[in-house]
């Protein structure tokens, strides 16, 4: 009881610097998916944040477009156009920063433990976008802090935006939603390279990234690109199994932490459930 209490008390005070400090946070979510609204509602229950109740905690519905459009699919391009979205609304409403957050996120004990202080840290150092949280990149052992972005896949599951660069972002997404497909600049692909290519095409723009993990995704099936063991009933029961045996080999690894060096993160990508799938 001890150690739930003092990781209760822990959450909260995450909570309350995220609140302190962003603006806005938001959470991405199709509105029909109701299971998936009642699980993220949990996850920030965690931290004492109650979407839509919290002041400048509210949901986003995500966009469902029914054409592709040129995009890899119309699933990645509705999440696109919500992240695109939403950094602009993030601009016309003037916020200095906003953190936004996928329905399939997850706060583990490491977001517990070192959220108050990482989301501190950002008040006393130059920024422009911060991944709380990222897929399919293995940071090496070091003192736990903020390192320079680090991998082509991250995930838009957990990450923060600075105002002073919306106006430079959302003008590159305009771009890329409009370009003809294949143009070497980018266009017409996922969030997540959209991220990443504005990046690379802009070398001032200061991104990084939490060591250790904040937030892993859930075990949940994709909504961008369902794995073909999810479309069966029955095999999509034992790829949930596989999922949440997954979950826990990570969610294990990121406990490991140690005050003021982080040891690093174990690998269960051999797996192959529950991977970001997005392009």
């Amino acid at each position: 009881m001890i150690a739930k209490s003092s990781s209760f008390e822990q959450g909260l005070r995450v909570g309350k610097k995220i609140r302190e400090y962003f603006d806005r946070v938001v959470v991405i979510s199709l509105a029909h998916r109701v299971d998936r609204r009642k699980r993220i509602c949990r996850e920030m229950a965690k931290l004492g944040l109650y979407v839509g109740e919290t002041p400048g905690v509210e949901f986003f519905d995500a966009i469902r477009p029914t054409e592709a459009n040129g995009f890899p699919s119309a699933a990645r391009r509705g999440s696109f156009l919500s992240h695109s979205s939403v950094a602009r609304m993030a601009l016309r409403d003037g916020l200095e920063n906003i953190l936004i957050i996928e329905d399939d996120a997850v706060f583990g004990p490491a977001m517990m433990q070192y959220g108050e202080r990482l989301c501190g840290e950002l008040e006393s150092r130059e920024w422009d976008i911060a991944f709380f949280g990222y897929l399919n990149v293995e940071l090496p052992a070091g003192p736990v802090g903020w390192v320079p972005l680090q991998g082509e896949r991250l995930g838009m599951h957990c990450y923060g935006l600075n105002g002073r660069r919306l106006k430079e972002l959302t003008e590159y997404m305009t771009l890329v939603e409009t370009r003809e497909a294949g143009h070497p600049d980018g266009a017409r692909f996922g969030a997540d390279p959209t991220y990443v290519m504005f990046c690379a095409r802009t070398p001032d723009c200061v991104t990084l990234m939490a060591r250790p993990n904040l937030s892993l995704q859930g075990s949940i099936a994709s909504d961008l690109s369902p794995r073909w063991f999810d479309k069966w009933p029955g095999l999509r029961q034992s790829a949930a199994v596989a999922r949440r045996a997954r979950f826990a080999v990570n969610q294990y690894w990121e406990s490991r932490g140690k005050s003021g060096e982080y040891a690093g993160a174990g690998s269960s990508s051999a797996l192959g459930l529950g991977q970001d799938r997005r392009s």
